[in-house]
């Protein structure tokens, strides 16, 4: 049964779905890979591509990054289930996060769990 799970990561909205379930008399395997996605928009829901971000392992050694694409949006794929990690935006120039909002959002993601974190950004003082 899949359930969606909302959390808040101080400022950064993050939404945890769980992608999969498994009865263990079944005899299918759960991945162990989970998955963070999202967007970075600004306060009027515009996207920003070509933001660069950082997911960084806490609780194991790693590091990935990619960028946002035209629609504002990105993703890490195989992420290590069961993991602590820190999300880190790069700002670009000219923006600044909102009000409230933290930079890095660190968070927990589960076997088969896809937590979706947004970035809101409104333009610099």
């Amino acid at each position: 049964m899949t359930r969606p799970i909302r959390l808040l990561a101080a400022g950064a909205m993050a939404l945890l779905l769980t992608t999969g379930s498994c009865d263990p008399l079944c005899g299918c395997e759960r991945p162990q890979e989970g998955h963070v996605q999202g967007t970075v928009v600004d306060e009027q829901g515009t996207p920003i591509a070509d933001a660069a971000l950082e997911l960084r392992g806490v609780s194991y050694t790693g590091v990935q990054t990619t960028t946002t694409r035209a629609d504002g949006a990105y993703e890490f794929l195989d992420v290590p289930g069961q993991s602590n990690v820190s999300l880190r935006l790069q700002v670009p120039a000219g923006y600044a996060l909102v009000p409230g909002g933290t930079n890095p959002a660190a968070f927990f993601v589960g076997m088969s769990q896809t937590v979706v974190v947004d970035f809101v950004l409104r333009p610099a003082p």
